[in-house]
């Protein structure tokens, strides 16, 4: 693991002019060994301490900070860490005489692990889209219908949450009272061999501790076209009862 996060930085022998093909293909399967194995999460953390902590080169710190950025906004550590790691990133943010790069990162590692540990971690592992998108600042974007057909625009990123999806669209409608709303999963049966009537679509409440990533990684996976279903998201008033 530790081999990884060296390969990561270029500080591992023969990686010093890794691309960044080879250094996303690194971190997605360091990702995925933390993911599937949750027993290797804090081991993981702390090698990443280790690699930022008192690291000559700003070079390789800088790197080691962006992965842990990633590590954070993908899976938060253990309960028995997140104390630890949490303090550990909160110093490295006021440390004066850290680079200016580096302390970007942190701040960043230090949001990222505030949404990881409120909403657990991610279900699916982050695709090579999501870790270019997050390593570059930039936000993926998915559509959420309405019950008129009408629909908005939804800027996501590895963390964002149902909640906060929900939050961003009431921004664009100009919905102030939004807390009834919500997003769901509407779900559409379209193989007429198994109906050859039309069907109303199914409304599925999505979590709002849901990290919208996973949302849109399930909704495109082929196994869903394969069940002769059509899945969407939707927004709409909560449905209490």
């Amino acid at each position: 693991m530790f081999l990884g996060i060296l390969r990561y930085c270029g500080d591992a022998p023969g990686s010093e002019q890794i691309s960044q093909a080879q250094a996303i293909e690194t971190a997605q399967k360091l990702l995925h060994q933390g993911l599937k194995r949750p027993e290797l999460r804090d081991e993981l953390y702390m090698q990443l301490v280790k690699q930022t902590r008192g690291n000559p080169s700003s070079g390789s710190r800088s790197k080691a900070w962006g992965l842990f950025n990633l590590v954070s906004a993908s899976m938060p550590p253990s309960k028995d860490f997140t104390g630890l790691i949490s303090e550990y990133v909160h110093s490295a943010v006021q440390d004066m005489e850290e680079g200016e790069e580096a302390k970007e990162a942190a701040a960043a590692t230090w949001a990222s692990l505030k949404r990881s540990t409120k909403c657990g971690p991610r279900r699916t592992l982050p695709s090579v889209e999501e870790i270019v998108a997050h390593i570059s600042g930039v936000k993926l974007t998915t559509i959420v219908f309405f019950l008129d057909e009408t629909f908005e625009e939804v800027a996501y990123d590895i963390t964002t949450s149902v909640a906060e999806a929900v939050e961003q669209l009431a921004g664009l409608i100009r919905l102030q009272n939004f807390q009834t709303f919500t997003l769901y999963e509407a779900v559409r049966p379209v193989n007429p061999k198994l109906n050859p009537e039309p069907l109303p679509d199914e409304h599925l409440l999505l979590d709002e501790h849901r990290y919208v990533a996973d949302i849109v990684a399930e909704l495109r996976h082929p196994r869903v076209v394969r069940e002769g279903c059509q899945s969407r998201l939707l927004f709409k008033k909560r449905m209490f009862r």
